[in-house]
């Protein structure tokens, strides 16, 4: 009985009227082996040729799979019996061998048209001996090796795997033949501008730090264009490498730049139900040469509103560093207040940026921001409310990219001024957010961000358009703005917020990333306590994370634990 029941274990089928018998499934088990099979509708009424073929690759694929993970002489065989068309049923045989589980073995280095003892090697491989062979380890380490020596200045260097397979010791002996190609060695840049522009092809020189003679590594690259693209001057950047035309063993950059110039135009729709969660947009015209012909498309959530805006400003004002900008907006959401469910506001808005970026890539920015707000309560009473509001707030930011930092700081303080109409009160408060990038150990960095907000007068303001947390980019066990001060009518207070949140992130092939993150709040008024150290009292959320850096976003699923109502965030940034 033992053995029948070794030999004859059943597996769920893969599709409706399929079932598998697998005598030995090995560490793939029986229902992976189903899964890879994907058996398709219908087939005991398929043609017995295509049943056939069907068998073959199915196996095949299988077979792939369990070499993929180590077993190298890994087979599969498959059968169809017991075929009833009538019924639509099949029984399918799977005679899997999965064999032992080979390891790497020795691992070198092997250059092409270069001395072994030429150039650097990298520290250490992700690949070691002794480990499990796997296929996908084999292609990271490639990967690994390619970027190490186009950091290095071969920025053509290509790396090649070729496997010895040790069958009677079950090993794998890895030589990685590595082209190097030719050292790039900085030469000289050209700068090419398209249509009108104000800024001096000097600023933009100034921003390459390399000399003629110096190696050009990746990250030179890299850096530069984000450097570029920080100072939100222009629409278009692109950087060609050619070689120079004196030296064939040197290298020319190209820089072609089309830049926003006075007179650009901005419109920016976002939409969500007012049920849950949506993606929000924004649509850019921008104004060449008197011409609407650049267009670009920015994604981001929308929280529980609908918004439509339009701009228009002047990126360089006079030739200098400061831009001024002009805007019209109208919002609804949907609004958690004492005697209203619906909110339509409409907000006019002047902002003024400073910005200078020194050649050592830091970007010093300063900007006042003067808003007129209109509040149209839907539901409860149609009063009216006027709000104007003035803030300056600056930004010192040494992040080493403006994305995905995985290094450096940005400091961001504010200080605010506003009158609210209707309930007659005014307030002053300041708002200040750091945060900070520390590289560990191989794959793992951490992020760590402060935030803290502080009412200086007692005010019956509805707090939650200044100071509030809560949702994807704070404590991501709440809702958007969960977390807020909302004083009952006629009532006055001075509120006061503090979060910090924390991330271990772990980085991974194909630009993905797991992490595991903290987040803690506290939130109080004038003469509370914080009880800082109190953790009973705390706003706190936990939980893990998966990152998928696509171009300028980062994908980002949080699974949340803590106090909140929230088990998942998504967004479509980094929270830290």
């Amino acid at each position: 009985m033992n053995i029948l029941r070794s030999i004859l274990p059943l597996a769920v089928a893969a599709a409706a009227g399929t079932e598998y018998v697998i005598a030995q499934p090995g560490q793939l088990g029986k229902s992976r082996i189903a899964e890879l099979m994907e058996a398709p509708d219908h087939l005991a009424r398929m043609d017995r040729a295509d049943r056939e073929l069907w068998l073959e690759q199915s196996c095949a694929r299988v077979a792939q799979t369990a070499q993929s993970e180590g077993f190298l002489d890994a087979s599969c065989q498959a059968s169809a019996g017991r075929i009833d068309s009538l019924e639509d049923r099949a029984v399918v045989r799977v005679d899997y061998s999965q064999g032992p589980i080979y390891r790497v073995g020795k691992v070198e280095l092997s250059f092409i048209d270069h001395p072994t003892g030429a150039v650097p090697h990298p520290a250490s491989l992700p690949v070691r001996t002794g480990e499990k062979f796997e296929q996908t380890q084999i292609v990271y380490m490639l990967q690994e090796v390619q970027q190490f020596y186009r950091r290095a200045g071969w920025l053509d260097a290509s790396v090649v795997q070729n496997l010895s397979i040790a069958r009677d010791s079950q090993r794998v002996d890895l030589r990685l033949d590595v082209d190097l190609g030719r050292l790039a060695i900085f030469s000289g840049m050209e700068i090419r501008f398209f249509g009108q522009h104000l800024t001096p092809s000097s600023r933009i020189a100034e921003l390459w730090t390399l000399r003629p003679g110096d190696t050009i590594r990746n990250q030179d690259i890299a850096w530069f264009q984000r450097k570029i693209a920080q100072t939100r001057l222009f629409n278009q950047v692109r950087l060609d490498r050619v070689p120079a035309r004196a030296d064939t063993q040197r290298t020319d950059l190209r820089l072609d730049l089309t830049e926003r110039i006075p007179g650009s135009l901005e419109f920016a729709l976002s939409w969500e139900p007012m049920f849950g969660w949506g993606l929000g947009g924004t649509v850019r015209h921008q104004n060449v040469e008197g011409t609407f012909n650049a267009l670009s498309l920015d994604a981001r959530m929308a929280e529980h509103q609908q918004r439509a805006r339009l701009g228009a400003g002047t990126p360089l004002l006079w030739g200098t560093p400061i831009s001024l900008d002009l805007g019209l907006g109208i919002v609804q959401q949907r609004a958690q207040l004492p005697d209203s469910t619906l909110l339509r506001q409409i907000t006019l808005s002047t902002d003024g940026t400073f910005s200078y970026q020194p050649t050592d890539w830091s970007t010093i920015s300063l900007g006042l921001e003067t808003e007129r707000l209109t509040k149209y309560p839907m539901t409860g009473g149609n009063r009216v409310e006027y709000m104007f509001q003035t803030q300056l707030g600056g930004a010192l930011d040494f992040r080493d990219e403006p994305f995905d930092p995985m290094e450096g700081w940005i400091l961001r303080p504010t200080l605010g001024w506003g009158v609210q109409f209707g309930n007659d009160t005014s307030y002053v408060w300041t708002q200040a957010e750091g945060r900070y990038y520390l590289p560990l150990f191989w794959r793992f960095s951490s992020a760590f961000a402060v935030e803290g907000g502080y009412f200086f007068n007692t005010t019956t303001l509805d707090g939650s358009t200044v100071l509030w947390t809560g949702g994807p980019g704070t404590v991501r066990s709440y809702s958007y703005q969960e977390l807020r001060f909302s004083p009952p009518p006629g009532y006055g207070y001075r509120p006061r917020m503090l979060r910090s949140s924390g991330e271990l992130r772990m980085s991974l092939p194909w630009s993905t990333q797991i992490v595991g993150f903290l987040d803690v709040a506290r939130l109080w008024n004038l003469g509370e306590h914080p009880d800082y150290f109190d953790a009973s009292t705390a706003k706190i959320g936990y939980g893990v994370g998966l990152r998928k850096r696509i171009s300028l976003l980062s994908l980002r699923l949080d699974f949340c634990f803590g106090r909140g109502s929230e088990v998942f965030a998504f967004d479509l940034a980094q929270a830290i």
